[in-house]
């Protein structure tokens, strides 16, 4: 299958464009053990919120697998003192555990992992005019 045929059927399952991400053929490994020869395309659509990394099958043209590569954090914001506006209140994280080998052994829910010792501002932080701190 040709490439942009690959390009559309992306388009089409995920309700995306395809952003000009430079395509590869690649082998992905199945959950049976088999693999499968697939076009590896980055797609997405900035309205709704979405950006996938989709893999369709170079034979069959079926989209077999997409890595989400949004990822969401809950938090509310509150101001702080200095140039930083620090992100108060609960974070949340799904992360495969560091004693499971893959995503599929499992997941879990991180709730406020953040040391704020050594991260005295949290994970997130938004700029009020500019960044002219490293800590």
């Amino acid at each position: 299958m040709e490439k942009s045929v690959a390009i559309a059927i992306a388009e089409a399952a995920l309700d995306c464009t395809y952003d000009s991400y430079p395509t590869s053929l690649q082998y992905l490994a199945n959950a049976d053990g088999s693999s499968s020869l697939v076009h590896v395309i980055q797609v997405k659509n900035d309205e709704a919120g979405k950006y996938f990394q989709a893999y369709v099958d170079a034979h069959t043209g079926q989209l077999v697998s997409t890595v989400n590569f949004v990822a969401e954090a809950t938090v509310s914001r509150s101001l702080s003192k200095g140039y930083f506006k620090k992100l108060t209140g609960e974070s949340q994280y799904t992360a495969v555990p560091i004693n499971k080998t893959s995503i599929l052994n499992g997941q879990a829910v991180l709730v406020n992992p953040q040391n704020m010792t050594v991260s005295p501002l949290g994970w997130h932080s938004v700029p009020l005019t500019s960044y002219n701190t490293t800590r």
